[in-house]
């Protein structure tokens, strides 16, 4: 431990205890990554990748900010962080530093039932906020697939949308206050005044940061009453575009269904029309395909055969990717309708599922809306089969309004397909347009190339994004992933702003360097850059100043 470093060490636990800030390599190594795909490349192969110098967890914003003080003097990069379940390498470190997990502060409040706001910590994970608040009758309405290993602060610092968002809304519709500690260590509120008019929404500032401008603690959010009724559906519909019309039909008609996924038709034919989410689910398929496939005596032999098999398919994308639409067609969409009252939600249930059949639906009845519902989280403990099997796999969201959403989604399949596997589902829909949630996979025979053939994927899709009139981002944050194109997305007279605004909370831009393309990281994807290239780390911090 150099000089530096020890001395953080010691005058951190000065504030938390020794308990609660730690330099052990083992800790650290844990703290090293969060759910980036392109990171689990480089972990597969047993390469290390960058670690903070410290880890250390605070208990209240006054601990944060005194250690965030003494991190500033220092220099020190600081990284907020909550579960580590991110996807787009939003809490990797480039230079070492101190990550500031914030699980201990993790109170959930007594529900205002007349204001129907409560306050919680922002290292309250997803599950046990809704059981809390369960408890007392009310639902937050947030689901996100990573329920049970995300944050109310990692859902709040990447714009997180949950599976009901068509009904609830995005996180950044529920919050009405929140307190966070800017890179200067002063402590902010920013209050709860429901749709105050008194210039710009500061929360709004904030929220997205992705712990680029401070480190937030604690939030007022919104909550409903829990639903006492709920109807969910399966419909299989003749085609994607049929899919898509019924669904701008039901929102444009008034229609808020809690629940509204159409899967496409490769999508609908790799889930045998159940309606699973599906960022693992392109491995099910390719190991439930190939098993059948296989001799039943070998296990060496049938993966070593498998192993053959899919290197041939996922080397040549655009010919299996076309032979595959051949055998697809319908597509699968689920609906799922709740409230309080029994009448308006079957009147919901009925008018939604009538725009179905009116354009060629089929109705299949409760028992995929009911298989949905019942497996919504599977997605979040899927990647292990895929890394195992040589594979890469992650996820792209987008969003477009209805004119653009078809071509949108029909131009980043063509782009992708000529370096890896693609389908997709689309979600989170609005009265203007809806998301596209694209599975990705690929494969290389070695780090190096996997990590190119990551990148090259990422370009074309990311690139096709943008030309169709899409966001390189609906819900699951910009990271390192994307951060090379949030220039195109804001263009330069925004990221003009965002500058600013990162210099007036963080003068010595020591929070989260290198991300949302503020400056001091690389430009991926397509950069000639490796995810086990550590920069200065332990203790030899640089800083953009």
């Amino acid at each position: 431990m150099s000089a530096v470093v020890e001395k953080l060490h010691s005058r951190i636990a000065e504030v938390l205890g020794r308990r609660f800030v730690t330099d052990d390599a083992e800790r650290l190594e844990a703290y090293s990554r969060d759910a980036w795909s392109r990171v689990f490349l480089a972990a597969r192969e047993g390469c290390s990748t960058p670690s903070p110098d410290l880890v250390a967890w605070p208990a209240d914003v006054e601990q944060v900010a005194a250690i965030m003080g003494l991190a500033r003097q220092a220099g020190c990069p600081v990284v907020p962080y909550g579960a580590g379940s991110g996807v787009c390498g939003g809490t990797y470190l480039l230079d070492g530093g101190l990550i500031i997990d914030l699980k201990r502060i993790d109170h959930v409040g007594t529900v205002d039932r007349q204001d129907r706001l409560v306050e919680v910590g922002a290292g309250a994970l997803g599950e046990h906020f809704e059981r809390r608040l369960a408890l007392q009758g009310f639902t937050c309405g947030h689901f996100p697939s990573s329920m049970y290993c995300s944050t109310v602060g990692g859902w709040l610092a990447a714009r997180s949308a949950g599976q009901m968002s068509s009904r609830y809304g995005k996180i950044e519709d529920m919050v009405s206050g929140l307190t966070f500690v800017d890179g200067t260590a002063r402590i902010r509120r920013l209050g709860a005044r429901p749709r105050a008019g008194a210039g710009p929404d500061l929360i709004q500032t904030v929220v997205g940061s992705e712990g680029t401008l401070g480190a937030v603690t604690d939030a007022v959010l919104r909550v409903h009453r829990a639903p006492a009724v709920r109807r969910m559906r399966g419909v299989l519909m003749p085609s994607l575009e049929s899919g898509v019309e019924a669904v701008r039909k039901m929102f444009q008609a008034g229609h808020r269904p809690a629940v509204v996924r159409l899967y496409d038709p490769l999508d609908t034919l790799v889930n045998k029309g159940k309606g699973t989410d599906t960022g693992g689910g392109v491995v099910s398929f390719l190991r439930r395909g190939l098993g059948k496939a296989l001799p039943k005596s070998g296990k060496g032999n049938k993966r070593r055969t498998r192993s053959a098999i899919v290197d041939a398919v996922l080397t040549r994308p655009r010919f299996f990717g076309e032979l595959l639409d051949r055998a697809a067609g319908s597509c699968m969409l689920v609906l799922g309708s709740e409230g309080q009252d029994a009448r308006l939600v079957d009147y919901e249930a009925r008018e939604i599922l009538s725009i179905s059949l009116r354009l060629g639906g089929l109705d299949l009845g409760e028992a995929p809306g009911e298989h949905w519902l019942s497996h919504r989280y599977s997605v979040s403990f899927k990647l292990t089969p895929a890394l195992d099997m040589g594979l890469f796999v992650d996820t792209l969201e987008t969003a477009a309004t209805w004119g653009r959403v078809l071509g949108l989604y029909h131009a980043v399949r063509q782009a992708v397909r000529e370096h890896g596997f693609v389908m997709a589902h689309f979600s989170h829909a609005y009265e203007e347009g809806c998301s596209i949630y694209f599975t990705l996979a690929g494969s290389a025979p070695d780090l190096q190339g996997s990590e190119e053939a990551y990148d090259r994927l990422w370009r074309a899709a990311l690139d096709a994004v943008v030309a169709g009139g899409g966001t390189i981002s609906h819900h699951h944050g910009v990271g390192m992933s994307k951060q090379a194109f949030m220039h195109k997305e804001h263009g330069e007279g925004g990221m003009v702003l965002l500058r600013a605004l990162k210099k007036a909370l963080d003068p010595d831009g020591i929070m989260n360097p290198g991300k949302l393309g503020l400056g001091g990281g690389p430009e991926l994807p397509g950069a000639p850059w490796r995810v086990t290239r550590a920069g200065s780390g332990r203790g030899g911090w640089k800083v953009a100043a």
